[in-house]
């Protein structure tokens, strides 16, 4: 778990080894995103996200490889969600919503994510984004699809009509009220990192 008086972590140590990490926020991203990609073989997500994970990956045996990225998914990537009740609703996506991202942190932060392309930490990029202010276009978008709808009154179908097409408008592929929460799906990610690790002991 973070801290403010911690260092921001950029290596691990397995085996009693320490490995350098590259963090940034774009390259977990990318890590995120090729894990959940049910086109690609899991025999080739391992050494694809050594690869953008940890220096000098190319020289390590895959066994190693996977051993070191479970251990980055848990105590770099995972460690960043909070613990509490999920969601039943998944209201956003780092991928599809990534205008909307972007737009945000350029209104909140007056940070430009395509110029911090390597350079801005994971655990700052988690940090900030958990943190923008209600008025950005990506807390409102997430509020419209967390919104429930109300019981219909004669007073209300205006109101009703206008979040139905506000949630149609916003909708994520694939989403529905029994989709994971973020959170949910980075647990699931160390999960099946964890067994894919095991097949390498």
């Amino acid at each position: 778990m973070q801290t403010l008086y911690n260092r921001l972590p950029r290596s691990v140590h397995v085996e009693g080894k320490k490995y350098r990490l590259n963090l940034s926020y774009d390259v977990v991203l990318t890590c995120l995103d090729i894990q959940q990609d049910q086109a690609v073989p899991d025999y080739l997500k391992i050494p694809f996200m050594a690869e953008k994970l940890i220096k000098r990956a190319t020289k390590l045996p895959i066994e190693l490889q996977a051993k070191i990225i479970a251990a980055v998914f848990k105590d770099c990537i995972y460690c960043t969600a909070r613990k509490g009740k999920p969601s039943q609703t998944k209201t956003f996506d780092f991928k599809c919503d990534a205008d909307l991202i972007y737009a945000s942190f350029c209104q909140a932060y007056g940070i430009d994510l395509i110029k911090k392309q390597g350079r801005l930490h994971w655990w700052k990029f988690y940090s900030l984004f958990a943190g923008l202010p209600k008025d950005t276009i990506m807390r409102e978008v997430m509020s419209i699809r967390a919104r429930e709808i109300p019981q219909a009154t004669k007073y209300n179908h205006a109101e009703i009509m206008a979040l139905r097409e506000a949630k149609q408008y916003w909708a994520l592929p694939g989403a529905s009220l029994n989709a994971q929460s973020y959170q949910d799906g980075l647990q699931s990610l160390w999960t099946t990192l964890e067994r894919q690790a095991q097949k390498y002991v």
